[in-house]
């Protein structure tokens, strides 16, 4: 199975897009946002100084058919907030994993619950490395494992009405076969009449 594990993070804050990559234990040390870096883990990371320019890659990418698993967001950002961001991204994929970051000491995380349903985790500022990620490697092997339990389901349903289709056509063929059984003993034994009624 090959494992997706691109990220994508905003922040409007460049001290904490640093700690990211310092996070990560990317060789590049410099900050270059938009284009995708990978990490010593092997993530392939994008990141953002605010919602919309996230919101704007998201959909690119999606159009051309790449998924992303998760999106690290910092609640409060200039422009589009994290939560806004969130909200714009599950419209286009629902199944996209987010944590929100926050040094607000007042999140209402139950009012978030409630308008993304699913999968929203956070994390406070300063965030624990080690916890950080420990969060993303699960959540990305989350991910992953239920987008190909999604897949095995896919493929099974394909495989079953196939089948059922291919049993259809054998139950004609064995009709056929055994009508034609029938009446070829039929047509025999009007053969065997007609011969003991000529002798």
């Amino acid at each position: 199975m090959n494992i997706n594990k691109r990220i994508m993070i905003a922040d409007d804050e460049p001290k904490i897009l640093q700690s990211y990559k310092d996070v990560f234990s990317t060789k590049q040390k410099t900050i270059s946002y938009f284009e995708e870096f990978e990490t010593s883990d092997k993530y392939l990371v994008q990141m953002f100084i605010d919602g919309d320019l996230l919101l704007d890659s998201f959909i690119k990418h999606f159009e051309e058919k790449t998924r992303i698993p998760l999106v690290i967001l910092d609640v409060l950002m200039p422009g589009m907030d994290g939560i806004t961001t969130a909200k714009e991204i599950r419209k286009i994929d629902p199944n996209v994993m987010i944590i929100f970051i926050s040094g607000a000491p007042n999140l209402d995380q139950e009012k978030i619950r409630e308008e993304l349903q699913h999968d929203n985790y956070y994390l406070r500022k300063p965030i624990d490395s080690d916890e950080f990620l420990s969060m993303v490697e699960s959540l990305i092997k989350n991910w992953n494992k239920t987008e190909q339990i999604k897949l095995d389901l896919a493929i099974n349903k394909l495989y079953s009405k196939e089948l059922e289709e291919k049993n259809k056509e054998l139950e004609k063929y064995t009709y056929i076969f055994l009508n034609r059984e029938a009446r070829i003993k039929e047509l025999q034994d009007k053969i065997k009449e007609l011969e003991s009624n000529l002798s």
